[in-house]
């Protein structure tokens, strides 16, 4: 309807939107057509933020058909441009297509740098129906990489999310939709065992850090808990170290008030 009018504008806002919906029905003939025209359209009028969303748009489209050079130059110059106007939300967008990319290229660092970049983006505006997606695509890829407790962390808040948009959907079969997305994506919870649940509720100290702890808040030195345990002085400082971090503070006396707050008279024994 627009192509008939000399709206021009309208036809800038929606020519990207209207190519990246024929991507991803895989009509990637009528895509290029569209992007082509958005292209010589934003430049004609000199519009360089909906110039660098049609490269962005036109990256997704190199990609499909496999073409990583053609792509990765779409998706840099849309990103040097972005970042210069400082369009957020359309960066943000960028990023996260070129992290695909680079995922599809085996270059797991480069995915990760830019989808770390995209989810601190999407975070700061809000951008939750991209943002779940982002924390999912980094799980998968810490998974791929055996960074367990980092995969954990990002879908745990992939289905936060998730959990959240679904709340307020009114329409079911909207909300039926996206948690089927979401399933693909997202691995559904393990039943903890019974180490990692006390794990997780004593601020992710271990068997060992859990003893330590609790002998800090009995008064007792660094060689002297080196003692009974039977091991080195240095491994014993190493111990209160990570204990110390895990949970944030900075003094034995920290820990022996805690140590008495979750109940930890004595040394912890898991089944």
């Amino acid at each position: 309807m627009l192509s008939s009018t000399e709206n021009r504008y309208h036809m800038l806002l929606t020519g990207a939107a209207h190519a990246e919906t024929c991507v991803a029905l895989g009509r990637l003939d009528e895509a290029a057509k569209v992007i082509a025209e958005q292209l010589a359209l934003a430049r004609a009028a000199h519009a360089r933020h909906f110039e660098a969303v049609a490269r962005r748009v036109q990256g997704q489209l190199f990609a499909a058909r496999k073409q990583w050079g053609e792509a990765r130059l779409a998706f840099d110059e849309a990103i040097t441009t972005l970042d210069a106007s400082d369009s957020r939300l359309e960066l943000a967008r960028a990023l996260y297509h070129r992290g695909a990319l680079y995922q599809a290229m085996q270059n797991a660092e480069a995915a990760r740098v830019d989808w770390t970049r995209a989810r601190t983006l999407f975070e700061q505006m809000g951008a939750k129906p991209m943002l779940w997606r982002t924390h999912a695509l980094l799980g998968q890829l810490a998974q791929t990489q055996k960074r367990d407790e980092a995969a954990e962390r990002e879908f745990a808040a992939a289905r936060a999310i998730v959990e959240e948009l679904t709340a307020h959907m009114q329409d079911e079969s909207l909300r039926a939709n996206l948690l089927q997305r979401a399933a693909k994506v997202i691995p559904p919870l393990k039943p903890l065992t019974p180490r990692r649940a006390a794990k997780r509720e004593f601020g992710g100290l271990t068997e060992r850090e859990r003893e330590i702890a609790t002998r800090i808040a009995q008064g007792k030195s660094n060689r002297e808990i080196a003692d009974e345990l039977i091991v080195s002085e240095r491994t014993v400082t190493t111990h209160v170290s990570n204990v110390l971090s895990k949970l944030g503070f900075t003094s034995r006396a920290q820990i022996a008030a805690w140590v008495g707050e979750k109940g930890l008279a004595r040394p912890q024994v898991e089944e």
